[in-house]
C-alpha cells in the first residue's frame, strides 16, 4: 500500500478532494429519485468512465434511505451531500428519464417529483 493510500485511509487520492454541497430533497421526490438511480445502477456501474461517480452517489443514495429508516417518523426532507461531478451526472440522468416519461403514468405525481429532484439540483449546483 502506497503511503498516499495509507494517508488517506487506504483510498489514493487522484484528484483533489472537491467540496461537497447539501442537497435537500422532499422525502417522496428522494425516493423517486432512488427508484431511478436503483433502476439504471446495472447499466451504469458497467460502465468504465461512470463507476466512480455511479458509486459514489448510489452510497450517498443509500445513506438517505439509512437515515429514513432510522426516523420514527418519516421527516418531511432528506439531504444527501453530493460534489459537483456527481450533481452534473444526476441532472443529465434525471433530464433523460423526463424526457422519457409520459405524461400520464401510472402514478401521476412521479413526474413532479423527477421535476423537484431536477430544479432542486439545478439550485444546488447554483450556490
Amino acid at each position: 500500500m502506497s503511503k498516499a493510500m495509507l494517508e488517506n485511509g487506504g483510498t489514493e487520492m487522484t484528484e483533489p478532494m472537491m467540496d461537497k454541497k447539501q442537497v435537500e430533497l422532499g422525502t417522496q421526490a428522494f425516493l423517486v429519485l432512488c427508484q431511478l438511480f436503483d433502476g439504471c445502477y446495472d447499466e451504469l456501474i458497467t460502465r468504465p468512465e461512470l463507476q466512480r461517480v455511479t458509486e459514489t452517489i448510489a452510497a450517498e443514495l443509500l445513506n438517505g434511505v439509512a437515515f429514513l429508516k432510522e426516523q420514527p417518523k418519516p421527516p418531511k426532507q432528506v439531504t444527501i451531500a453530493l460534489a459537483l461531478p456527481e450533481l452534473f451526472f444526476l441532472q443529465k440522468l434525471l433530464k433523460e428519464m423526463l424526457e422519457n416519461v409520459p405524461e400520464v403514468t401510472t402514478q401521476p405525481k412521479s413526474r413532479e417529483w423527477l421535476e423537484e429532484c431536477l430544479n432542486t439540483l439545478g439550485r444546488t449546483v447554483l450556490q
